[in-house]
């Protein structure tokens, strides 16, 4: 003991207080190599200091609305996540649910949530959660996550352990942006598209107004293949469409879909034979 009391007066500049003359982060080095010299490496010393801007601190602590858009588990859920990426936070989540497990006298504690700036005329919201409707957030926020063994008063002296801190940008619902590729178009290319038309009627030769009809007709159904069952949702047509069309086979000489058999009697028109085709119907 004799040997490390000798060696912390000679770290402390040989003066037997064994308190540095240095302040700030140089003297605190000094009081941590002091106490590691006479207890120990791994003995931990907590610095006393003081919050810069407690008005703005205290006013985040008594905002009852930031977290108003995070749900009543918001923040759970943002330490849930962040354990499973980061390492300390992981590791004081098992230190609070082995707390709780063994009757801890710090069970009951929970992150406190702060955050700057503070906006003393506008809504204050969050970063770690959900963003409220037409919110935006400020463009440089720091988000603080306490811990408090005792009632919080910004202004007094305080000591604690960082954990963890980290930077990220949080991303915006809409954003605008573009892209533009050069390259060199060649001069010469293969058809994309091809049509191929079949004639309803075999006469051995082709009819001009049957070619131009089927044209007309493919780019009609072009047009409305474009609408998408998620556009016909948002317009009164939702509620009818997409209709359901499905042959009906009165002789049942192939696989169909009859309603008529799973619901009341339903007017139909009448049954009509296709050319071509033996035993293929189609109600109207």
């Amino acid at each position: 003991m004799q040997k490390r009391l000798a060696e912390a007066v000679s770290i402390a500049g040989g003066t037997s207080s064994l308190v540095p003359e240095s302040r700030g982060e140089k003297g605190f080095d000094l009081l941590q190599k002091i106490a590691g010299k006479l207890v120990g490496e791994d003995f931990l010393v907590l610095p006393r200091f003081r919050l810069p801007d407690p008005a703005a601190l205290t006013a985040t602590c008594n905002d009852t609305g930031l977290l108003a858009a995070a749900g009543e588990f918001g923040t759970e859920e943002w330490l849930q996540g962040l354990s499973l990426v980061r390492e300390n936070p992981r590791n004081y989540q098992t230190m609070g649910n082995l707390r709780e497990v063994f009757g801890a006298p710090a069970s009951t504690r929970r992150l406190r949530i702060l955050q700057l700036p503070f906006v003393a005329d506008a809504p204050n919201c969050w970063i770690g959660g959900k963003f409220p409707a037409n919110w935006v957030p400020p463009a440089q926020a720091t988000s603080l996550a306490f811990e408090f063994s005792a009632s919080f008063d910004a202004g007094q002296t305080v000591a604690g352990i960082l954990t963890d801190d980290w930077r990220e940008r949080v991303p915006l619902p809409e954003l605008t942006a573009g892209a533009a590729i050069k390259y060199n178009e060649p001069d010469c290319e293969a058809p994309q598209c091809m049509l191929l038309a079949v004639t309803p009627e075999q006469r051995g030769a082709w009819d001009w107004n049957v070619l131009v009809n089927t044209v007309t007709e493919t780019f009609s159904l072009a047009k409305k293949r474009a609408v998408d069952t998620e556009t016909l949702q948002k317009t009164w047509l939702g509620q009818f469409l997409p209709a359901l069309v499905t042959p009906v086979d009165a002789r049942n000489n192939t696989p169909n879909l009859d309603f008529r058999m799973a619901g009341p009697a339903i007017a139909t028109g009448p049954v009509v034979d296709l050319p071509n085709a033996p035993g293929k119907t189609f109600s109207s």
